[in-house]
């Protein structure tokens, strides 16, 4: 029997229905190739809106930094008058104590930019799960399935048929009694 060094029957991390089905039976792939992808319509809308979320964060941090950079001018501005006794102690320190407070707002902005990005990172991370990728250059030896069918992953103890047979035929031997 020839047999191939590497072989992988591959399952979707997660169950779903089939919406693309990039490979056929012979078709050669090579590593990281999309061989099927399930329905993810939701996940991908969830990708979107967290795209646009970071969106509004990096404005909303831009602002509150713009506004920190302002406030810091000013008090500077402030505390030089002070020291000429222009300005009331009053009014220094509420000036000090606005720019501090629009540091931390900008602070803040930034960090709700981090979850953001964080958010975007999960949602991809989600979205890929729906996608079988090859691990490696090979040949689609088999496909167990068609757009619209449901898969779902082998349990642990439980043999089912693989979605996609990939063989590596770049190494091959020959196993006989």
């Amino acid at each position: 029997t020839v047999k191939a060094c590497r072989r992988a029957k591959l399952a979707p991390a997660q169950g779903g229905q089939i919406a693309r089905l990039h490979v056929r039976e012979g078709d050669r792939v090579s590593t990281g190739q999309v061989l099927l992808e399930l329905w993810n319509d939701d996940l991908t809308a969830q990708t979107r809106l967290a795209q646009s979320e970071a969106a509004a964060s990096r404005a909303a941090r831009e602002q509150a930094c713009l506004l920190a950079e302002d406030a810091e001018r000013e008090a500077a501005r402030v505390s030089k008058l002070r020291q000429q006794k222009l300005v009331a102690e009053e009014d220094a320190d509420r000036a000090v104590t606005k720019a501090k407070a629009s540091r931390a707002s900008c602070r803040a902005a930034e960090a709700t930019l981090d979850v953001a990005k964080a958010r975007i990172a999960v949602t991809e991370a989600t979205l890929d799960r729906t996608r079988l990728r090859a691990p490696f250059e090979g040949i689609v030896a088999e496909v167990n399935g068609e757009v619209g069918e449901c898969v779902t992953p082998s349990p642990t103890g439980v043999a089912t048929l693989p979605a996609v047979d990939l063989v590596d035929i770049r190494c091959l031997y020959i196993d006989a009694p």
